[in-house]
């Protein structure tokens, strides 16, 4: 199959801040496609397959041996992959007997055991087999042939050196304030807001061993959740350092004039702007809930503030504060962001 002449994109960022939104601008560029979180084992049937001995949200070295993940991302960036939002799809899942509750059993099992060894030694034919066949089936190579890939994804982003040494995609790492995306997963009762992924050792091993001591006595829900959020950041500042040909945005930023911050991302990424993405962001401009994707950009960087509590915030700075980092450093002063 000819390949895209144009590098597939890569939208990362911490569960409810603003990588769906993000994406879906993205995606309105001509000659796009995006993939909805393809590695979400809850939502895609064949992320559940590929990802069995793995982490909710691994950590993967940049030079680690690791076939099976790497065969799985080929086929998200590469070749042909069973989309999130197919009725072959929502059907496996149903026939499975892969209902919501019990996947997030499984999530819930696998993240506290899966924590030396994140994944098998050798690549599963029969994944491979099946996911080549069920992409075929659900029309998926259509669908992505000669399209510029536009992948969402709020589960790889300790991946991203190993994905980016692997498969070149350009990324965009998104940032949020720690207390927006607590807030968020709170409204939407959302687990990932806390899935304890400094319980990887070799998480822990190049990034946490002058924080282990504090966190793993932290019993604090709220705080948990903000320590998680600390984490992504702290590691994600140490390597955009080491990787200047990656972009970086925050969510704020992004809602303050998102016209004009759209406009230099579109061109940081080399996609043509037109009149239909400008209108998709004056006709999405508007009240939302849940999960869509619309929301009034005027009041989404301080909504957190007229959510939650002062107590709920410092428990969060608790969290935050255990993990040095320099996006949204200002949090961690006592008197500030306190509605």
């Amino acid at each position: 199959m000819k390949q895209n002449t144009h590098l597939p994109i890569l939208i990362v960022g911490v569960p409810r801040s603003g990588t769906t939104w993000t994406a879906n601008v993205l995606a309105q560029a001509p000659n796009s496609w995006m993939l909805h979180e393809p590695d979400n084992e809850k939502i895609n049937f064949l992320s559940f397959l590929w990802k069995r001995n793995y982490h909710r949200m691994p950590y993967i070295r940049e030079d680690s041996d690791e076939p099976v993940l790497r065969a799985f991302w080929d086929h998200i960036f590469n070749r042909s992959f069973l989309l999130s939002n197919t009725v072959l799809n929502h059907s496996l899942l149903h026939l499975t007997g892969l209902s919501k509750k019990r996947l997030e059993e499984r999530i819930v099992s696998k993240c506290s055991t899966v924590v030396k060894d994140n994944g098998a030694s050798n690549v599963y034919s029969s994944t491979e087999i099946l996911t080549t066949s069920l992409s075929r089936l659900s029309l998926a190579h259509y669908h992505l042939k000669h399209r510029i890939r536009i992948i969402k994804s709020v589960h790889s982003g300790l991946v991203i050196p190993f994905i980016s040494s692997h498969f070149k995609p350009r990324i965009v790492v998104l940032f949020r304030h720690p207390a927006a995306v607590v807030a968020s997963c709170l409204r939407m009762q959302l687990a990932d807001g806390n899935r304890r992924v400094f319980k990887q050792t070799k998480l822990a091993e190049d990034y946490l061993q002058p924080y282990l001591a504090d966190i793993k006595v932290l019993d604090d829900p709220l705080a948990a959740m903000g320590l998680q959020v600390a984490i992504f950041h702290h590691i994600w500042e140490k390597q955009l350092l080491e990787n200047p040909d990656w972009i970086s945005i925050s969510h704020e930023a992004l809602c303050h004039d998102p016209e004009r911050k759209f406009r230099q991302l579109y061109n940081s990424l080399d996609l043509e702007w037109t009149s239909q993405v400008s209108n998709y962001l004056r006709q999405h401009d508007v009240e939302g809930t849940d999960f869509d994707i619309q929301r009034r950009t005027s009041i989404e960087i301080d909504k957190w503030t007229r959510e939650m509590t002062t107590e709920q915030i410092k428990s969060i700075r608790k969290g935050y504060e255990l993990v040095p980092c320099s996006y949204y450093e200002d949090f961690n002063n006592t008197n500030a962001h306190i509605p």
